[in-house]
């Protein structure tokens, strides 16, 4: 069965009708903005309370981080700074390489190596990396990741350096 809810939307029979869902996935693609975040974050946690497979993809990572912040860590102001520049639980952040008064193009924008662990090594012919094209503009705060992996939410795939976390696995 497929269904598809466009978050944005305001009418709750298409939330009835995504949480009817069994099986399949749900992807979340990349983003900027503020535009229906707590619909995507809704999803999200659907998809984890019902095991769905879930791929968020740049935004997309973001938001299941959010959610996971708020449901299982019980931190309900968890936020990005993107989405609410003044929350206290800073858990996706701006990344200094970038520009503030610029959207889209002046993202950080790169292509390196990510370090791969864990399952993800299956997904990827058994390599220990891949190469990635990196383009965002927020990143998962490094002095939460801790936080995360105590409560079973890893960061199998990262950059070099291991500061941006570039896959998230439950």
């Amino acid at each position: 069965m497929q269904v598809m809810v466009h978050s944005s939307s305001q009418d709750t029979s298409q939330v009835l009708m995504f949480s009817q869902c069994r099986g399949g996935c749900c992807i979340i693609p990349g983003g900027f903005g503020e535009r229906d975040v707590e619909g995507k974050i809704l999803a999200a946690k659907y998809v984890r309370e019902n095991r769905i497979p879930y791929l968020g993809i740049c935004l997309g990572m973001q938001i299941a981080v959010i959610e996971y912040a708020r449901s299982i860590l019980g931190l309900q102001d968890a936020n990005s700074t993107e989405f609410d520049p003044n929350t206290h639980n800073l858990w996706i952040i701006f990344m200094p390489e970038g520009s503030k008064s610029h959207m889209g193009v002046p993202c950080v924008l790169d292509q390196e190596e990510r370090i791969l662990e864990s399952k993800i090594l299956n997904l990827c012919r058994n390599r220990s990396f891949v190469d990635e094209r990196h383009r965002h503009r927020y990143e998962v705060n490094l002095d939460m990741v801790q936080k995360f992996e105590d409560a079973c939410l890893s960061f199998p795939g990262k950059d070099e350096s291991d500061r941006y976390m570039e896959v998230m696995l439950q």
